[in-house]
């Protein structure tokens, strides 16, 4: 694609959700076309709004037309936020003008044949509910991303909270409205964006300044792609710039946000895959309670590798729920020895026997467990084993 062009993509669902929309609005056969055809340019000239606008500013627009709309993604430089207001607003305004093309071709009364007038009544009925519609201070509606983008601006982090809450709550409201207006699907519409940003309240406790920046988004994207292709070396390049530019934009103290977290997780499950340790322990051990239960996994034997016991036994609860399994439990045991922690070990090392590992002679000399050999407890379980079955 070149600088100055825009990418299209149709995905198969946008047509089967188009199709019910203009059956249910034309109600007729031959109204189905003139629907559909009519949601196809509304939605496309509204997300071209956002494109232009993108393209303007020296960004990649890509437009992809998806069930119930359409999304735009724009990569290369972050937008100042005044900016990325022009390009959010665009869309609503592109879609405006529809509106005031079709009402000017009414009033005009051209000697136009019938269903040019009632193409242009659709025309402008749609783009007018769809404008307004749009605009409404509900994430991911075009109105919920100018109110984030405003308050953002007006009180940094804090500012975005605040519209996902307004979000949650006009949500809501609309539902209950639309719901005493037996509008079900407008409700039903509602109730899930309600609940996004209510999800997204919950996430935005881990969320930093960094994971707004549509250049690392861009780029974390690109690392996904690299990825899927089997261009490894690309994709780990890829994510350790990102992790250096959020890194470097993060203050003293105030935690790793999300896309840090993802960058991290996918480094280190290809660390892991090249038994890099050492890189694993690096990458995982900074994020604390952040960690995914993979990663918990990963960070669980790279601790012992490290020697990192208490880590170890610390992890170790969680990991055995997620996964429970024989050398998880024996890894366990032997950091449990090396804190002279003896029935934490003993514990540990019956989950293992339990899980079929072979508690043999070889095992049981390990130099691990020379720091409880002699306790009475450690002896007693050794005879126990001998004489068990």
């Amino acid at each position: 694609m070149s600088r100055k062009s825009i990418s299209i993509t149709i995905q198969p669902m946008f047509w089967v959700t188009a199709s019910l929309l203009a059956w249910l609005g034309g109600s007729s056969l031959e109204r189905f076309p003139i629907w559909l055809g009519i949601i196809f340019v509304s939605v496309l000239v509204h997300e071209l709004g956002h494109a232009i606008a993108a393209l303007s500013f020296g960004l990649k627009p890509r437009i992809e037309l998806v069930a119930l709309g359409g999304i735009t993604y724009h990569e290369g430089h972050t937008l100042s936020l005044p900016k990325q207001f022009v390009v959010v607003l665009m869309g609503p305004l592109f879609g405006l003008m529809l509106f005031g093309i079709a009402t000017l071709l009414l009033q005009l009364q051209l000697p136009l044949p019938d269903w040019s007038h009632y193409s242009l009544r659709i025309l402008q009925v749609i783009n007018l509910f769809w404008a307004v519609l749009n605009l409404l201070p509900v994430l991911p509606m075009d109105g919920g991303q100018l109110l984030r983008i405003l308050l953002q601006g007006l009180f940094g982090e804090e500012g975005v909270r605040a519209s996902l809450w307004i979000g949650a709550i006009v949500g809501v409201v609309l539902t209950a409205l639309a719901l005493w207006a037996q509008q079900l699907f407008i409700g039903a519409l509602f109730i899930l964006f309600a609940f996004q940003n209510f999800e997204q309240l919950r996430a935005a406790r881990m969320l930093r300044p960094s994971d707004w920046k549509e250049d690392l988004r861009a780029e974390l994207s690109r690392a996904e792609e690299d990825l899927a292709a089997g261009n490894r070396q690309a994709a780990e390049q890829r994510l350790e710039r990102i992790l250096f530019k959020a890194s470097s934009e993060r203050g003293p103290g105030s935690g790793m946000g999300v896309l840090c977290s993802i960058a991290s997780h996918t480094l280190a499950a290809l660390a892991a895959d090249e038994k890099d340790w050492t890189k694993v322990y690096q990458l995982l051990r900074p994020l604390g309670g952040a960690l995914s239960p993979q990663g918990m996994l990963l960070l669980h034997e790279a601790a012992f590798v490290r020697g990192d016991y208490p880590l170890v036994v610390q992890l170790a609860g969680e990991c055995y729920r997620i996964a429970p399994g024989a050398q998880l439990a024996l890894r366990t045991a032997k950091a449990a020895a090396q804190l002279n922690e003896v029935r934490a070990a003993l514990g540990w090392l019956e989950s293992a026997w339990q899980q079929g590992i072979d508690l043999g002679g070889e095992l049981l000399s390990d130099p691990l467990f020379d720091s409880v050999r002699s306790d009475p407890l450690f002896q007693d379980f050794i005879r126990r084993f001998a004489t068990a079955p």
